[in-house]
């Protein structure tokens, strides 16, 4: 069952053992609204659940989508998992790069400009800990932008979509990022998309054992890094109602129990 963009009243999570949280944000108003990030989280709701039976899937969109909810639907969903459950976090949104459409093509960069100036370094991946205990799934490379586009008719994120087009049953995280790769980049799009994790994790199968994804479709980010941690002096982040930046997501994530 899906959850989120026609319920008023949300049900409250309980443990189970597949669940989804998608946030996707088109509505930012001057000038930087977007196209296709509502339907990527519901394209994706629509595609786990109908390979995966029982997935308590929960799409949050355009104003539902703060960095408050995010944070704190991500808590409450990790607070409900056991010891060696997957986490994955794929990630459609810009962590570097410009605000300026892609040369080539009419498509828009997931991107808002902080009106900063630039630093001309390279900057670290969204998550930096080399011990991390989850999967971090990005659209983008380094220095890169996210696509919004416009593919077969509907407004979608490139990543997102084909993401979902080679997903199957019985694939690993390892393998479905393989299939992304081959059709990312391509001569319309040239976005690199990377996988970091465990290879332990790396190596299972979707949704095999305890589950949860959290998936955001949106603009991004970056400020200047403040507490002196990030080699690149820049912190990137998801931008929702503000930037949530990726020293936030990773206390976040910090939060998923582990065997002692």
């Amino acid at each position: 069952m899906c959850r989120g963009w026609f319920k008023k009243h949300e049900v409250p999570m309980i443990k189970t053992e597949f669940r989804y949280l998608g946030f996707g944000k088109n509505k930012y108003g001057g000038g930087n609204d977007l196209n296709g990030c509502v339907n990527d989280v519901i394209n994706r709701s629509k595609k786990l659940t109908g390979l995966w039976n029982g997935i308590d899937c929960r799409a949050y969109t355009d104003y539902q989508v703060t960095a408050s909810n995010y944070l704190s639907k991500g808590a409450e969903a990790i607070s409900l998992l056991d010891p060696g459950a997957t986490v994955v976090v794929p990630m459609d949104s810009c962590f570097a790069g410009t605000a300026t459409r892609l040369s080539g093509n009419p498509y828009k960069n997931r991107f808002i400009d902080p009106k900063l100036p630039y630093r001309p370094i390279v900057r670290t991946k969204v998550f930096t800990s080399d011990n991390i205990m989850w999967i971090a799934m990005s659209g983008c490379g380094e220095q890169q932008t996210c696509a919004d586009a416009n593919i077969n008719g509907d407004y979608v994120g490139a990543y997102s979509f084909f993401g979902d087009f080679v997903m199957r049953k019985g694939m690993t995280y390892r393998e479905w990022h393989e299939e992304i790769r081959k059709r990312l980049p391509n001569n319309d799009f040239y976005q690199i998309p990377e996988i970091e994790g465990p290879e332990e994790l790396l190596n299972r199968r979707l949704f095999e054992g305890q589950t949860l994804w959290i998936h955001n479709s949106s603009h991004g980010s970056w400020t200047y890094d403040k507490d002196g941690d990030e080699a690149d002096g820049k912190d990137e982040g998801f931008y929702f109602d503000r930037l949530l930046i990726d020293d936030e997501t990773r206390k976040l994530l910090s939060m998923i129990p582990t065997y002692n």
